[in-house]
């Protein structure tokens, strides 16, 4: 296993097993790395629940719908506690899809895997390629949200709505994706 991806997962904490189903069903369609990730910590949250490690099956529909149509067939590997999407595809790219800002980035290929893991920790990426600065405030007025939990703007800054704690709540992840990709337009590259 990943040296870096040891340090990200260390604190984990295990919301369920990967099913033999799931793994096979994406032998292939993922890196042996995310593989590996699946069968040491199972679906699960790390670094005080901001990063969750998701069934793609869970989030493959509604994710069509956030992100649009696409050939490089996405598979959702992470989920963060702001409701961003971090995707797998065809490609070998992990990529970030930015539901709060309506954007799409590239993160890098899986040929930096443990790179990738690395800069997961940093305050840099965070900051940067996250915008998670409202996380640390949500968790000290809301707490930190569970496996199924996310903090979302209320209204939606698509909306009109504005980046203030005051306008986060915690809300049921899977609601407020479905929410998203009914009131927002699909992102797409």
């Amino acid at each position: 296993m990943d040296e870096n991806a040891v340090e990200l997962f260390k604190n984990s904490i295990k919301h369920a097993d990967v099913p033999e189903e799931i793994i096979e069903k994406y032998r292939g369609k993922v890196s042996d790395d995310i593989i590996s990730l699946w069968r040491e910590y199972g679906f699960c949250t790390t670094e005080d629940g901001y990063y969750k490690l998701v069934n793609p099956d869970d989030y493959a529909d509604i994710f069509r719908e956030i992100y649009g149509g696409s050939d490089k067939n996405p598979v959702v590997l992470f989920v963060t506690a702001m409701a961003d999407i971090i995707f797998y595809d065809d490609d070998r790219y992990f990529n970030l899809v930015d539901i709060r800002h309506e954007k799409v980035d590239a993160i890098g290929d899986d040929e930096y895997f443990s790179l990738i893991m690395r800069r997961m920790r940093t305050a840099d990426f965070r900051h940067v390629v996250l915008s998670w600065e409202p996380y640390e405030d949500a968790v000290k007025k809301l707490g930190v949200p569970t496996y199924e939990e996310c903090f979302a703007y209320e209204p939606l800054l698509s909306l009109g709505g504005k980046e203030k704690i005051e306008n986060l709540h915690k809300v049921n992840l899977a609601v407020h994706l479905d929410i998203v990709s009914q009131m927002q337009d699909a992102v797409t590259w």
